[in-house]
């Protein structure tokens, strides 16, 4: 695991994004499209958790899911990082132009 963290070029957009994806995957167990699908909004970086919405959840049915605090500070990294112009419709992980990640185009 240790090795996979190190892999991400951490001073890129791209490396930053894969590196808090790989964290909020270990640390929750989120199931990739649902990470993929996360607004802003979703992101609770008071309280330390992600909410995943009904309509992104495979089971349809939402949930909070705790994060700790080094995931929290790299995803407010990665928020900080964004596009000053994305606005809550742009997923928090997502391609440098703005554009939703797939299984196809993150990896």
């Amino acid at each position: 695991m240790q090795q996979l963290l190190t892999l991400p070029n951490q001073k890129t957009f791209s490396g930053l994004r894969d590196f808090a994806l790989i964290m909020l995957t270990l640390d929750t167990g989120i199931r990739p499209k649902e990470a993929f699908s996360l607004l802003e909004s979703d992101i609770n970086l008071k309280n330390y958790s992600v909410e995943v919405r009904a309509q992104i959840a495979k089971t349809r049915v939402s949930r909070s899911l705790p994060i700790l605090p080094a995931t929290a500070q790299v995803i407010k990294k990665l928020l900080s990082a964004r596009h000053p112009d994305w606005n809550n419709n742009v997923p928090v992980f997502s391609t440098a132009d703005g554009t939703f990640l797939n299984a196809c185009t993150w990896g």
